[in-house]
């Protein structure tokens, strides 16, 4: 005879958990529709365009430096993308004249109308004559230039074409609109092995838990219903109302969804074995579970959502369209999890437990449970929180450190043409040349100031950093095209090669120093007033990270107040969520700071790819939401029928267990990213295993529990809920003789 639910879940959720299991056939047949119309009749998004611009913000002023400078030189500059040519013997008068007929020509064509809209201008290491040059007539550089409306994909071919024809001693084409359409097909090439792996992954993780051959079907049947919808939501989306979320953004999403389906469908399926075990049958194991773990689902895919939603605000393109379409992901995983797994416990029963069936290891059990015993003692929790703080806050100090850049072309494999070019073109010349910043000056009548220009240009070629400076006053004449002038004088300009890699930390150091000295040179030289502005990939990179650390204190402040917020809504407590929501976020700048450790020094890099901390900081903290529900959540139901300390060492031993095996498939699934070859994954993947690690096995395992203790009834304030199991606890002792 079924009995009636605990009174630790609420009325609504008896009744939902009535509800779907009372209709598991019709749920599970249309949600099944569904996701097959869905897959067959939502046409794929075409392959979007992604490159440095979508990494600043609209009115950044390196932009605003570059289409200053289209507007006022005949022949502008950029470097959109570079041909490089060397020989180690020596590039021939010959080869170097035929790359610069090729330049002049092209030039010509373009200007005329019969050719494509580009500028090409070349130049060779000719030591002592070329600044910059660490050879003498080795390597040849040829820059070409698009107008800003050029799409990627047209830029790369144009870039290719160009470089057909150069002439011989081709090494081929670098630079960032190359270097971020080859990032895309490494994306696509990795993403059916990433989307195999995930399958292989969830058989494994969830097999492995359950012993059981069945179990994985319902989670793998979650993460691929969740994954269909997700994307075909998006793509709606995009076509409907212009929403974008990057194609390159598929392996991330690949992982949020197998992540989060799968620690749901761990959640689920535990709580049903546990009651299955107990004896319930099959359809009341199937409520009573749907209605203990759906709220704590619930409470979880809402706070992540809202945490990753966050991001909107932000200045720069790339996460402001990011934050929305990750959280649009998680409310859909969050929506199939709480429906499909009910409806298959329902519909299967102890089958999904199959071979091993709903026995556990009474051993390990017993053992949790002293330990649990011991660790709920304030004095051990006291230490234990002590020892977990000091740890974790050394780490997070080491993120401070954390030196951070771009790597569009070295992040590439080493085997990919674009990183083979640009160091083929650091032998030939210094690193920063294949993107040179182009300084604008202006002021009435400067073209008649050119000692003064060339004194700057000298004292330019001092700063720290700078490698090579060509400004005006000595630029060329090409075609009649005066390039260090503007035609009515007003303007000139110097283009600045640092030593370091432009796309990097230490160059962006450079020019951040060179823009802060400018005001003292331009007065040095005598042309104090002078209007200097900055353009360039180097000017773009420093610009991005600049508005992104600018960013971070906002977006971090309203990530964690609505984690706080809804934490505190869910648990109706203030000092839980304090604490929870502290612990979290001392979590993940332990994680930033192992991962700097890792990244800067193990493997010597020297810098972090500006999004990895940013967008793993988010990510995590939200993420982490999952983990503090579901514990908290287990521990506050406990604590309704039982006094605090007992339903400590009841609860948390029990949501550990489903924790720690939903947070090593959350780790593997991120760790999946590092099968693309392409830095920034790899490093975004270190960041969030480490940090989804530290989250299982050290805050939710460790620190929340002996944090929980610690406060004891505080924890609840200024509810009470925390002691209705304290008030049974004494009413059911016997009255006194």
């Amino acid at each position: 005879m079924e009995t009636e639910i605990p009174t630790r879940s609420g009325w609504i959720w008896r009744a939902y958990g009535a509800t779907v299991t009372w209709l598991r056939f019709p749920l599970l047949l249309g949600i099944a529709v569904l996701t097959g119309y869905v897959v067959m009749h939502v046409k794929p998004q075409e392959a979007s365009q992604s490159d440095v611009i979508s990494m600043v913000p609209a009115d950044s002023k390196a932009l605003q430096a570059q289409r200053r400078a289209a507007q006022l030189f005949d022949l502008p500059f950029a470097s959109d993308a570079v041909v490089v040519q060397r020989d180690p013997a020596g590039l021939s008068l010959d080869v170097q004249r035929q790359t610069a007929s090729r330049a002049v020509a092209t030039d010509q064509a373009a200007r005329s109308g019969e050719g494509p809209p580009m500028v090409a201008i070349p130049i060779a290491n000719t030591r002592g004559l070329v600044p910059g040059s660490r050879e003498s007539d080795t390597t040849a550089l040829t820059y070409l230039g698009f107008p800003e409306d050029t799409t990627l994909l047209d830029r790369v071919l144009l870039a290719e074409r160009y470089a057909d024809g150069v002439g011989p001693h081709v090494v081929g084409v670098t630079g960032v609109a190359p270097a971020n359409l080859h990032e895309g097909q490494l994306i696509e090439d990795s993403l059916i092995w990433i989307e195999l792996a995930t399958v292989v992954l969830v058989v494994l993780v969830v097999g492995l838990l359950f012993r059981s051959l069945l179990a994985p079907v319902v989670a793998l049947a979650a993460v691929g219903i969740a994954y269909s919808l997700g994307v075909a939501l998006l793509r709606w989306l995009g076509d409907s109302t212009g929403f974008h979320v990057p194609e390159n953004l598929r392996p991330l999403m690949v992982a949020l969804v197998l992540g989060v389906v799968t620690d749901y469908s761990i959640f689920y399926l535990s709580c049903y074995r546990a009651k299955l075990a107990r004896g319930d049958e099959r359809l009341l194991s199937a409520r009573r579970a749907a209605a203990e773990i759906t709220p704590i689902v619930l409470a979880s895919g809402l706070i992540l959502s809202a945490g990753l939603a966050a991001l909107r605000v932000s200045s720069i393109a790339f996460f402001s369209d990011l934050g929305p379409g990750l959280a649009m992901t998680v409310l859909v995983s969050m929506a199939v999890s709480m429906l499909v797994v009910p409806t298959m416990m329902a519909i299967f029963g102890r089958v999904l437990f199959w071979p091993a069936g709903l026995g556990d290891r009474p051993s390990r059990s017993r053992g949790a449970s002293r330990l649990a015993t011991l660790m709920v003692r304030k004095p051990v929790a006291a230490l234990v929180a002590m020892l977990c703080i000091g740890a974790l806050g050394y780490a997070a100090v080491r993120s401070a450190d954390a030196r951070l850049g771009f790597s569009p072309i070295d992040g590439l494999p080493a085997s990919a043409e674009e990183r083979r070019a640009a160091d083929a073109a650091g032998q030939g010349f210094a690193d920063g040349m294949i993107a040179p910043t182009q300084v604008v000056l202006e002021r009435d009548g400067l073209e008649a100031r050119r000692i003064a220009l060339i004194d700057l240009a000298r004292r330019v070629a001092r700063e720290p950093g700078v490698a090579a400076v060509v400004g005006s006053g000595v630029l060329p004449t090409v075609n009649g095209v005066d390039l260090g002038f503007s035609d009515d004088g007003s303007a000139g300009r110097m283009l600045v090669a640092f030593d370091a890699d432009p796309h990097g930390a230490q160059a962006i150091d450079d020019l951040e120093h060179l823009q802060a000295r400018m005001p003292a040179l331009l007065a040095q030289s005598g042309l104090a007033g002078t209007k200097a502005s900055y353009a360039g990939d180097t000017a773009l990179a420093a610009e991005s990270v600049d508005r992104m650390v600018g960013d971070t204190g906002r977006i971090a402040a309203a990530v964690l107040l609505i984690n706080l917020i809804l934490l505190a809504l869910y648990l109706r407590a203030v000092v839980a969520p304090l604490f929870l929501v502290a612990a979290s976020a001392l979590a993940v700048l332990a994680a930033l700071g192992i991962t700097w450790i890792v990244v800067g020094h193990l493997f010597g890099y020297g810098q972090l790819t500006y999004l990895v901390p940013f967008a793993a900081g988010v990510l995590l903290v939200s993420l982490g939401s999952d983990y503090n529900v579901f514990l908290t959540g287990r521990v506050w139901q406990e604590a309704a029928v039982r006094p605090l300390d007992e339903a400590l060492a009841v609860a948390a031993p029990r949501a550990s267990r489903a924790i720690r095996s939903a947070g090593l498939t959350l780790a593997a699934s991120f760790g999946l990213l590092a099968l693309v070859p392409v830095r920034v994954f790899r490093e975004f993947a270190l960041a969030m295993v480490v940090g989804v690690v530290l989250e299982t096995f050290v805050i939710r395992s460790l620190l929340t529990p002996a944090l929980v203790a610690v406060f004891g009834y505080l924890s609840g304030w200024p509810g009470d809920r925390l002691k209705r199991g304290a008030r049974l606890a004494e009413e059911r002792q016997p009255a006194p003789d």
